[in-house]
Protein backbone atom coordinates (compact mmCIF):
# COMPACT_ATOMS: atom_id res chain seq x y z
CA UNK A 1 0.00 0.00 0.00
CA UNK A 2 1.37 3.52 -1.03
CA UNK A 3 1.91 5.70 1.71
CA UNK A 4 0.77 9.46 1.40
CA UNK A 5 2.32 12.63 1.39
CA UNK A 6 1.23 13.91 4.61
CA UNK A 7 1.70 10.70 6.04
CA UNK A 8 5.69 10.65 4.92
CA UNK A 9 5.60 14.25 6.03
CA UNK A 10 4.34 13.27 9.59
CA UNK A 11 7.40 10.45 9.82
CA UNK A 12 9.42 12.81 9.04
CA UNK A 13 8.56 15.34 11.32
CA UNK A 14 8.64 12.46 14.44
CA UNK A 15 12.06 11.31 13.34
CA UNK A 16 13.04 15.10 13.77
CA UNK A 17 11.71 15.26 16.75
CA UNK A 18 13.31 12.85 18.20
CA UNK A 19 16.59 13.92 17.29
CA UNK A 20 16.35 17.17 18.25
CA UNK A 21 15.02 18.51 21.74
CA UNK A 22 11.25 20.21 21.69
CA UNK A 23 12.61 23.54 23.30
CA UNK A 24 14.71 23.94 20.18
CA UNK A 25 11.72 23.06 17.61
CA UNK A 26 9.65 25.82 19.47
CA UNK A 27 12.70 28.50 19.10
CA UNK A 28 13.11 27.14 15.10
CA UNK A 29 8.99 27.39 14.61
CA UNK A 30 9.08 31.37 16.22
CA UNK A 31 11.79 32.47 14.11
CA UNK A 32 9.55 30.71 11.36
CA UNK A 33 6.33 32.15 12.04
CA UNK A 34 7.85 35.86 12.99
CA UNK A 35 9.85 36.14 9.39
CA UNK A 36 6.69 35.07 7.85
CA UNK A 37 4.58 38.03 9.11
CA UNK A 38 6.81 40.55 9.83
CA UNK A 39 6.67 43.28 7.24
CA UNK A 40 8.55 46.03 6.22
CA UNK A 41 8.69 49.96 6.27
CA UNK A 42 7.93 52.14 3.63
CA UNK A 43 8.19 55.99 4.05
CA UNK A 44 7.22 58.41 0.95
CA UNK A 45 7.76 61.17 1.61
CA UNK A 46 8.40 64.86 -0.23
CA UNK A 47 7.23 68.91 -1.33
CA UNK A 48 5.63 69.91 -4.05
CA UNK A 49 6.35 73.36 -4.15
CA UNK A 50 3.55 74.60 -6.48
CA UNK A 51 0.94 73.38 -4.18
CA UNK A 52 -0.63 76.42 -3.14
CA UNK A 53 -3.09 75.15 -1.14
CA UNK A 54 -3.19 72.60 1.85
CA UNK A 55 -4.93 69.34 0.51
CA UNK A 56 -4.92 65.77 0.29
CA UNK A 57 -2.61 64.09 -2.27
CA UNK A 58 -2.90 60.01 -2.56
CA UNK A 59 -1.12 56.77 -3.29
CA UNK A 60 -2.92 54.45 -5.08
CA UNK A 61 -1.96 50.91 -5.69
CA UNK A 62 -1.52 49.89 -9.15
CA UNK A 63 -2.74 46.25 -8.17
CA UNK A 64 -6.04 46.07 -7.26
CA UNK A 65 -5.44 43.84 -4.08
CA UNK A 66 -4.39 47.22 -1.61
CA UNK A 67 -6.42 50.40 -0.37
CA UNK A 68 -5.37 53.60 -1.74
CA UNK A 69 -3.84 55.71 1.16
CA UNK A 70 -4.00 59.75 1.69
CA UNK A 71 -2.13 62.27 3.58
CA UNK A 72 -2.55 65.83 3.78
CA UNK A 73 0.34 68.04 1.96
CA UNK A 74 0.41 70.89 4.00
CA UNK A 75 1.93 73.99 1.95
CA UNK A 76 3.30 71.32 -0.13
CA UNK A 77 4.67 68.79 2.32
CA UNK A 78 3.64 65.24 2.92
CA UNK A 79 4.56 61.89 4.23
CA UNK A 80 3.38 58.50 3.63
CA UNK A 81 4.36 55.64 6.26
CA UNK A 82 2.87 51.96 4.93
CA UNK A 83 3.44 48.76 6.17
CA UNK A 84 4.12 46.28 3.19
CA UNK A 85 5.09 42.81 2.50
CA UNK A 86 6.86 43.46 -0.85
CA UNK A 87 7.78 46.32 -2.76
CA UNK A 88 4.45 47.41 -5.26
CA UNK A 89 3.54 49.54 -8.00
CA UNK A 90 2.04 52.91 -6.87
CA UNK A 91 0.53 55.84 -8.43
CA UNK A 92 1.22 59.11 -6.13
CA UNK A 93 -1.16 61.48 -7.39
CA UNK A 94 -2.30 65.45 -6.66
CA UNK A 95 -5.83 64.79 -6.69
CA UNK A 96 -7.98 62.27 -6.32
CA UNK A 97 -9.33 62.15 -10.35
CA UNK A 98 -6.88 61.39 -12.83
CA UNK A 99 -5.65 65.22 -14.40
CA UNK A 100 -2.87 65.23 -16.88
CA UNK A 101 0.53 65.94 -14.89
CA UNK A 102 -0.88 65.55 -11.09
CA UNK A 103 0.12 61.70 -11.25
CA UNK A 104 3.36 59.86 -11.56
CA UNK A 105 4.16 56.28 -11.18
CA UNK A 106 6.25 55.28 -8.76
CA UNK A 107 7.68 51.76 -6.70
CA UNK A 108 7.69 51.85 -2.94
CA UNK A 109 10.01 49.21 -1.25
CA UNK A 110 10.97 49.34 2.34
CA UNK A 111 12.93 52.36 2.92
CA UNK A 112 12.31 55.94 2.24
CA UNK A 113 11.44 57.06 -1.22
CA UNK A 114 11.54 61.61 -1.26
CA UNK A 115 9.84 63.22 -4.41
CA UNK A 116 10.11 66.73 -4.45
CA UNK A 117 8.86 68.70 -7.37
CA UNK A 118 9.16 72.77 -8.08
CA UNK A 119 6.19 72.75 -9.46
CA UNK A 120 2.94 71.10 -8.81
CA UNK A 121 3.69 69.57 -12.69
CA UNK A 122 5.05 66.18 -11.12
CA UNK A 123 6.58 65.11 -14.96
CA UNK A 124 9.40 67.11 -13.52
CA UNK A 125 9.55 65.99 -10.03
CA UNK A 126 12.90 64.18 -8.79
CA UNK A 127 13.74 61.37 -6.29
CA UNK A 128 16.06 60.55 -3.63
CA UNK A 129 16.26 58.12 -0.65
CA UNK A 130 15.55 54.57 -2.55
CA UNK A 131 17.41 52.43 -4.43
CA UNK A 132 15.11 52.96 -7.21
CA UNK A 133 15.96 57.21 -7.03
CA UNK A 134 18.55 56.93 -9.91
CA UNK A 135 16.14 54.71 -11.85
CA UNK A 136 13.39 57.54 -11.55
CA UNK A 137 15.39 60.24 -12.16
CA UNK A 138 17.01 58.63 -15.19
CA UNK A 139 13.22 58.31 -16.70
CA UNK A 140 12.29 61.74 -16.18
CA UNK A 141 15.59 62.82 -17.95
CA UNK A 142 14.39 60.74 -21.01
CA UNK A 143 10.93 62.15 -20.51
CA UNK A 144 12.91 65.64 -20.75
CA UNK A 145 15.18 64.72 -23.43
CA UNK A 146 12.20 64.31 -25.79
CA UNK A 147 10.58 67.39 -24.44
CA UNK A 148 7.38 65.62 -23.20
CA UNK A 149 7.26 67.89 -20.20
CA UNK A 150 7.76 71.47 -21.76
CA UNK A 151 4.87 70.18 -24.23
CA UNK A 152 2.72 69.57 -21.45
CA UNK A 153 3.54 72.77 -19.78
CA UNK A 154 2.51 75.03 -22.50
CA UNK A 155 -0.88 73.28 -23.54
CA UNK A 156 -1.66 73.42 -19.43
CA UNK A 157 -0.75 76.90 -19.23
CA UNK A 158 -2.88 77.56 -22.51
CA UNK A 159 -5.69 75.55 -21.42
CA UNK A 160 -5.95 77.72 -18.62
CA UNK A 161 -6.11 80.81 -20.21
CA UNK A 162 -8.33 79.63 -22.93
CA UNK A 163 -12.07 81.26 -23.03
CA UNK A 164 -12.83 79.17 -26.03
CA UNK A 165 -14.91 75.55 -25.40
CA UNK A 166 -13.57 73.96 -28.49
CA UNK A 167 -10.29 75.14 -28.17
CA UNK A 168 -10.35 73.82 -24.41
CA UNK A 169 -11.50 70.40 -25.62
CA UNK A 170 -8.55 70.25 -28.59
CA UNK A 171 -6.33 71.22 -25.93
CA UNK A 172 -7.21 68.31 -23.25
CA UNK A 173 -7.00 66.11 -26.51
CA UNK A 174 -3.52 66.88 -26.74
CA UNK A 175 -2.20 66.06 -23.49
CA UNK A 176 -3.78 63.38 -23.26
CA UNK A 177 -1.96 62.03 -26.21
CA UNK A 178 1.22 63.42 -24.82
CA UNK A 179 0.33 61.02 -21.06
CA UNK A 180 -0.36 58.58 -23.95
CA UNK A 181 2.89 58.80 -25.43
CA UNK A 182 4.43 59.06 -21.48
CA UNK A 183 2.60 56.29 -20.54
CA UNK A 184 4.10 54.02 -23.25
CA UNK A 185 7.73 55.28 -22.79
CA UNK A 186 7.34 54.05 -19.45
CA UNK A 187 5.96 50.79 -20.52
CA UNK A 188 9.13 50.35 -22.95
CA UNK A 189 11.65 51.78 -20.62
CA UNK A 190 10.74 49.35 -17.73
Amino acid sequence: MATSGRAVMFKLFLLFCQVFRPASLLAVFLVFFLQSIAQKTAIVSGNIAGMNLDRCVYLVPNNLTESTDSAWAIKGKFNFKLNIEQGNSYSFRLSKNYKPGHWKNIYVDSGTLVITSKTANLYSSSFAGSRYATDFNSYNKLISDRGIDKQRDWLSRQLKVSRNKEQKVLLNKKLRALDSIHYSLSYNWS
